[in-house]
């Protein structure tokens, strides 16, 4: 099933890319066997959009990150040699 055609995108488009996927297509993932916990968590690039309360600035979110990132992904990092660097960019600034 197609749901969406996408050509001639601008050269400044934010969205770069050689294939698009929905992860529908993909089979679940068995979560207790490490090989597959890293594909499918370190490997695939993700853009997730933000709505900041107001008065929530990007320095109070890169202050409590540290705390979020330890609580919910620091274990699963140790294991699998990973890491997460949140980029926080307004949407006035990007190029959909």
């Amino acid at each position: 099933m197609v749901s969406a055609v996408i050509e001639d995108l601008p050269d400044n488009t934010h969205h770069r890319f050689t294939a698009l996927l929905s992860y529908t297509t993909f089979p679940p993932t068995d979560f207790g066997d490490k090989d597959n916990y890293i594909l499918s968590l370190w490997v695939i690039r993700d853009y997730v959009f933000l709505r900041l309360a107001e008065g929530y600035t990007q320095a109070d979110f890169y202050h409590a990150f540290p705390k979020f990132y330890a609580r919910y992904m620091e274990e699963i990092a140790c294991e699998t040699g990973g890491g997460y660097l949140p980029i926080l960019e307004p949407i006035s600034d990007t190029h959909l």
